[in-house]
């Protein structure tokens, strides 16, 4: 028996580690069959077991160190000869966790040199490729912007494959690296995308540029390229819709779990203790200097910090930030961050050039139609609440203290997840014009060990659907060790339909009946038409109706019969709270009426 432990239990699936096996990766292997030529040279990648041929490591950006910190991603570098691309390109820095994989004992992973992409096709010779025009499929990892690699995503080779298409998956930058803001890091003579704080953005879009450019090479069709992502991916993949900088790049989107999420500038330099609209947020440029000068021991306390940044000059704040080492910069988020590394920063900011300046949800109601396939999993919430004493208790193992309350707080925030990251940017992009196409996940055939009851832990909790989407029937992706015997057969028929609607949607634009024409069809949102994917013990494919708002949502919580005033004030705070940035959830008029009946004490 395997024993599912609670650190594993508490791994999140946005960007979840399993180390990889030896074959992901080569030494010395590259293979003449795999040579392509691409602009800036020529690449040799090697073949997989499998048969399919994968390029790693491919740098599509200048690496942004030294003056390049903090800046826009410039074009790669040339080089002359050939190229080895047979192993993967350093992790982005990042807290060490479970989800960096422990490719290191130290406290950070990873190489800010990390702006590299990883190509999968099929087994295509030179000339093959030369003539293919596959359709392009580019993987965005999640991670909470702050953690992940695309490294670990091997298991798309798989849509290859089975599917004939070509797969892309991108590093970019993370956290304080990826997106940060403030005044003395703006110069006047730069570009906006250089002054934009959005740099983890920029870097996705560059990736985009390279696979304009190249891909053909690899026989992929640069005129059809989708783009997706899970969790902050999904979040991501919104910012690039919102994006006019990433006009014409991509095709079609796909959002797993993904939400259009953005933060005012204001907030992503203040300090936390200001008031009014230049109120920062945890992680905030403000904040981290203040971090990084008593780590220092350049003040004693939070009050003599911010006295010394005041006296100090825009160059002299900008010299110290780029002396700064990226260790330096992320071991004061450690304290307070989980045991697989994730911690609070802001990303996604409205500068108003890479991003608009209003919300992203307002962005997708203006911008040019673009096919989009959106959703979230039912459960979503449960993984997060795996670590919390208030609902789950480890006495030698990890179970549930109520199951009923559990239940129903996981709905609620669930529920708002779909809300806010599917049916309200459905609708918005269906009044652009859009093709729309929801589902929800609801796969939830998890075994149930000695020592924790997955069904009931778990169920189709948040990232679940990624080894699905990949066609994962080896069950070689399973950070929550969910695959068993007795589940095998409805899994992998599950996994067959979902990635065959993922790639006949990236085909075409409409996921239809899938690739070979014979799942039940998949209608356009509409109405509010949402295809819920399970297998057929779960009640298997099939469309259902209705549409989940956030006013309707926090109606049914006011009214909630088996919660008192105080319990549903908390969960008010929680579940709107969490969704502050998409512009959707907590708005000034729905906080206005949650402070108005549940007073801060």
């Amino acid at each position: 028996m395997r024993l599912v432990l609670p650190a594993v239990l508490l791994l999140s699936a946005c960007a979840a580690r399993q180390k990889p096996k030896a074959w992901h990766e080569v030494k010395g292997g590259a293979d003449a069959k795999a040579s392509r030529q691409t602009a800036q040279g020529t690449l040799v990648g090697f073949v997989e077991p499998q048969g399919t041929m994968a390029w790693l490591g491919v740098p599509y950006a200048q690496p942004p160190v030294g003056a390049l910190r903090w800046k826009a991603p410039r074009p790669p570098a040339s080089w002359q000869g050939a190229r080895e691309a047979t192993r993967y390109g350093p992790l982005c820095p990042q807290l060490n966790g479970m989800l960096a994989g422990g490719v290191t004992d130290a406290d950070v992973a990873g190489s800010e040199d990390c702006l590299t992409l990883n190509v999968v096709t099929p087994p295509f010779t030179p000339d093959q490729a030369a003539q293919e025009k596959r359709p392009v499929m580019v993987w965005i990892h999640g991670g909470g912007n702050t953690i992940g690699t695309s490294n670990v995503y091997g298991l798309m080779r798989n849509l290859a494959l089975r599917h004939g298409v070509v797969v892309v998956s991108v590093n970019y930058r993370l956290g304080v690296l990826g997106w940060f803001h403030h005044p003395a890091l703006v110069d006047p003579s730069a570009s906006p995308e250089d002054n934009s704080g959005n740099f983890g953005t920029l870097d996705l879009i560059e990736g985009l540029k390279w696979v304009s450019a190249n891909i053909a090479a690899f026989g992929g069709d640069p005129s059809n390229v989708t783009v997706f992502g899970e969790s902050a991916g999904g979040f991501n993949v919104f910012s690039l819709l919102a994006s006019p900088l990433a006009r014409g790049l991509f095709h079609r989107a796909i959002s797993q779990s993904g939400m259009p999420g953005s933060i005012e500038l204001s907030a992503a330099k203040g300090f936390v203790d200001d008031v009014g609209p230049a109120k920062g947020v945890e992680g905030s440029s403000g904040e981290v200097l203040i971090a990084q000068l008593l780590a220092d021991g350049k003040a004693r306390d939070r009050a003599q910090a911010k006295e010394r940044l005041a006296s100090m000059s825009a160059a002299e704040l900008a010299t110290f930030l780029r002396s700064r080492t990226s260790e330096q910069l992320l071991l004061p988020f450690k304290a307070g961050a989980p045991g697989f590394g994730m911690y609070r920063a802001p990303a996604l900011l409205r500068d108003g050039h890479v991003l608009p300046s209003g919300t992203v949800l307002e962005a997708l109601a203006e911008r040019p139609p673009v096919p989009v396939l959106l959703g979230t999993n039912r459960d979503e919430f449960k993984l997060f609440m795996l670590g919390n004493p208030k609902y789950v208790t480890r006495f030698i193992g990890l179970f549930v203290r109520d199951q009923a309350v559990y239940d129903r707080d996981a709905k609620y925030v669930s529920d708002l997840w779909r809300a806010v990251g599917s049916d309200a940017p459905a609708k918005a992009l269906k009044q652009a014009g859009s093709p729309a196409f929801a589902y929800r996940f609801d796969w939830d055939e998890e075994p149930a060990y000695l020592f924790a009851n997955l069904e009931k832990l778990l169920g189709a909790a948040h990232g679940l659907e990624i080894g699905f989407v990949f066609d994962d029937e080896a069950g070689e992706f399973d950070p929550f060790r969910v695959n068993s015997k007795e589940n095998e057969a409805g899994r992998i028929a599950l996994a067959r339909a979902m990635s065959s609607y993922w790639v006949q949607f990236a085909r075409t634009g409409n996921p239809g009946r899938g690739v070979d024409g014979t799942l039940p069809e998949w209608s356009d949102f509409g109405d509010g038409q949402v295809m819920l994917l399970d297998s057929a013990a779960g009640g298997g494919l099939r469309l259902q109706q209705g549409v989940v708002t956030v006013d309707e949502l926090e109606q049914r919580l006011w009214s909630e019969p088996t919660m008192d005033e105080k319990t549903r004030c908390e969960a008010a705070r929680q579940m709107f709270g969490t969704f502050v940035n998409t512009g959707a959830a907590m708005t000034p008029e729905r906080m206005a009426r949650i402070d108005a009946r549940c007073p801060v004490p």
